[in-house]
């Protein structure tokens, strides 16, 4: 069955954060399990493999572990492709990029790998990426900012990345959707809202507006860790942080085990 493999779960300041001095910043400067680095997941069957955001710096080496079939770019700030500089010298296997059609600063990401080909995806279109089928949803954040519902194997998994909240018509379609498992952005403390991310409380009220079975916090910084630190007891139920190196085997019963690796 599918597995998620967690590789970066914080902000694309990462933690420790270059010149903070935060106790959860100092922590993770000697404990490699307190450090967390900026967006990258996948979504791996062992047979392929699906990347989401790229914000892995080494995400060349990162993409000879797995048969990738593709990459979801959420958005187009750099935290989110730092990785896809690390493509865009040499030779490289064939490669499908999708995200949405606004590139920003980094237009030129088109033309620098010939290996690889950018598709402009559109929101509530479903497209087939190998076995992979992923529907684009759009978020709160600022420029077009994709979320996507994917399915695979008879899982459902959910990429809420970027966001504050949730547009209407992503909440009512990823609720009727019946994901198995969200991935939620949780970047800002409660006492710093911002309407281009989510505070703890307002992604404990996607996962349970959109009826997750289990749903991961995620795109995490060192002032929420701070603050998910204190308040442990606050997460509902089903409700998990992700880590760097975390892995969520999924299972036939359309549940899931998480695990440090």
């Amino acid at each position: 069955m599918p597995q998620i493999d967690f590789i970066g779960t914080g902000n694309s300041f990462g933690i420790p954060a270059f010149g903070c001095e935060c106790k959860v910043c100092r922590a993770a400067g000697i404990n490699l399990e307190r450090r967390r680095t900026p967006p990258c997941t996948v979504i791996t069957t062992g047979e392929s493999a699906l990347i989401l955001d790229a914000g892995d710096l080494s995400l060349s080496q990162t993409l000879t572990r797995y048969r990738a079939v593709g990459i979801l770019v959420s958005h187009f700030h750099a935290g989110h492709i730092y990785g896809l500089l690390s493509l865009s010298t040499g030779e490289s296997r064939a490669l499908r990029i999708v995200g949405p059609p606004d590139h920003g600063d980094y237009p030129e990401l088109r033309t620098r790998n010939p290996g690889v080909a950018y598709s402009d995806a559109l929101p509530m279109r479903t497209i087939q990426l190998g076995e992979f089928s992923v529907t684009p949803v759009l978020l709160n954040h600022g420029p077009i900012t994709y979320g996507f519902c994917i399915e695979i194997r008879g899982q459902k998994i959910g990429y809420l990345c970027d966001t504050c909240e949730l547009p209407p018509q992503t909440q009512e379609y990823v609720a009727n959707w019946e994901p198995d498992v969200l991935i939620i952005d949780c970047n800002q403390p409660p006492e710093r809202p911002c309407p281009s991310h989510n505070t703890p409380h307002q992604a404990f009220q996607i996962h349970r507006d959109c009826r997750a079975r289990r749903s991961f916090l995620y795109h995490i910084s060192c002032a929420t860790d701070r603050w998910l630190d204190g308040n442990i007891d606050q997460l509902p139920t089903g409700v998990e942080i992700a880590r760097d190196g975390m892995v969520l085997h999924l299972t036939s019963q359309r549940a899931a085990e998480a695990k440090s690796v």
